[in-house]
């Protein structure tokens, strides 16, 4: 059961089926920096986090900058305004085992939080 029709059309696209391991807490990419941890979810928040991105970058320039999403749009969104300047991953399930995975992997110095969305279910 899915949360809303969109859940279910989604898992069935190429570019979620490419990157499923990254929603159990695997991942491949590995920064080279030590990681500040941007958490953007829709294309809106990726955008608003534009301007704090470029002064994170300028103030700490020995990091690296990541940006997970729970979704495409808010990647491509990503990949356009900053192209390969930041690590871009898919967030984990709400699983705490995925989620420990998340952080264990990336070790992040500092996360930022853009807004907090609550789904009831």
């Amino acid at each position: 059961m899915y949360c809303c029709a969109c859940c279910g059309a989604r898992r069935k696209q190429p570019e979620y089926l490419r990157h499923v391991g990254e929603r159990f807490g695997f991942y491949a990419a590995q920064g080279d920096l030590p990681i500040i941890w941007l958490h953007t979810v829709s294309v809106g928040e990726t955008r608003a986090a534009q301007s704090l991105i470029t002064r994170l970058r300028a103030t700490y320039p020995t990091t690296s900058s990541c940006s997970p999403t729970p979704r495409r749009p808010g990647a491509a969104t990503s990949e356009q305004l900053y192209g390969d300047d930041v690590l871009r991953v898919y967030l984990p399930y709400d699983y705490p085992f995925a989620l420990k995975r998340f952080l264990r992997h990336f070790k992040p110095r500092l996360g930022i939080l853009m807004e907090t969305e609550i789904w009831f279910t």
